[in-house]
């Protein structure tokens, strides 16, 4: 089992995140991962902020992810798996606005397949 403390989200998902696609957004992704706690990405004009557990309400339009496991969702996030490979296998699942729960593919971007 993955580890899930603050400080591993940081080190793992910030080296990721892209701030310059973030330049103009103001947005909340909540994470929600079968049988693990969730965690949640705030990101505003920039800024990557992490949290462990339900977020707070930081005003802004939010979108929830759902994986079946931690490992998935590192693997997406971190650009080792394709998010919308994963999502159309039915592997991931999303509510909230199609086009925010795209953006997030434009801040943690899969890496070239080579």
């Amino acid at each position: 089992m993955l580890d899930l403390t603050l400080e591993a989200l940081e080190a793992r998902l910030r080296p990721h995140f892209r701030s310059e696609a973030s330049a103009e957004m103001h947005r909340l992704y909540q994470v929600v991962i079968a049988e693990n706690p969730a965690f949640y990405l705030a990101v505003e004009r920039g800024a990557l902020t992490l949290g462990l557990g339900e977020a707070p309400d930081f005003g802004c339009p939010r979108v929830r992810f759902y994986y079946p496991s931690l490992e998935l969702a590192f693997a997406i996030l971190e650009g080792k798996a394709n998010p919308m490979e994963a999502f159309m296998a039915g592997e991931v699942r999303s509510d909230g606005h199609l086009i925010m729960a795209l953006q997030l593919g434009l801040l943690f971007p899969p890496k070239p397949r080579s």
